[in-house]
Formats: structure tokens, sequence, C-alpha cells
């Protein structure tokens, strides 16, 4: 019969971090409970808003420039290489006019998407 040996009990690491300090603590509600409440994370962190900078400003009236541009320039040349037909003015004129917003909304979802990655 083998010798049975009890060896030394082994110490355990522990590591702990400190609260991340812009957190919001979660707040507990019985389990009966599901409204939200005014201090519940969701309605802080819905209803704090943050001012943009200036750089995001600057940036929302340049694209908005740019795309009224874009629209004018457009039109003005689809116009001026179409057939000389009513019909194909107008329809050249309206395409011009929608096709940098098309592209401006496309380039907002993709912008969209990709942050959210």
């Amino acid at each position: 019969m083998w010798a049975s040996s009890v060896s030394d009990p082994t110490r355990s690491a522990r590591t702990s971090r400190p609260p991340v300090p812009l957190i919001v603590p979660p707040t507990t509600l019985p389990p009966t409970s599901f409204s939200t409440g005014i201090g519940s994370p969701e309605i802080i962190d819905s209803t704090t808003e943050l001012r943009p900078s200036p750089v995001q400003r600057w940036s929302k009236g340049y694209m908005a420039m740019a795309t009224v541009l874009s629209m004018l320039l457009n039109a003005y040349e689809f116009a001026a290489h179409a057939p000389d037909h009513w019909f194909s003015k107008a329809l050249s004129i309206g395409f011009g006019l929608v096709l940098p917003v098309m592209i401006d909304v496309l380039a907002r979802q993709a912008g969209g998407l990709w942050s959210k990655k």
C-alpha cells in the first residue's frame, strides 16, 4: 500500500480592478418592476448631450454646402449634355439634383455601419 501525503495549501492569486469612473453605476430594482426610473443608466445616458466641437460644426456645414454645390453643378452639366427634348432636360436636371443627396445618404449609412464595427 502506498503512503498518502497531504501537500501544503496553494496560494491563490486574486486581482481586482478599480471601478471605471465614467460608467454610471447600475441600479437594482425588484424583479417584479420593469419600469425605467429617472436615475437609471438608460435615462441618464439618453439625456446626456455633449456639445459638438467646432470641427464637428464646421464639417456639417461644409458637407451641406458641398452637397448643394454638387447638386447645382451636376444639374447644370447634365442638362447641358442632354438631348434637346424637354423631357430629357428635365430628367437630367432631376438626376443631377438627386445624385449628390443619394451619395450623402449612403456615405452616412456606411459611416454608421463602420463605427458600429
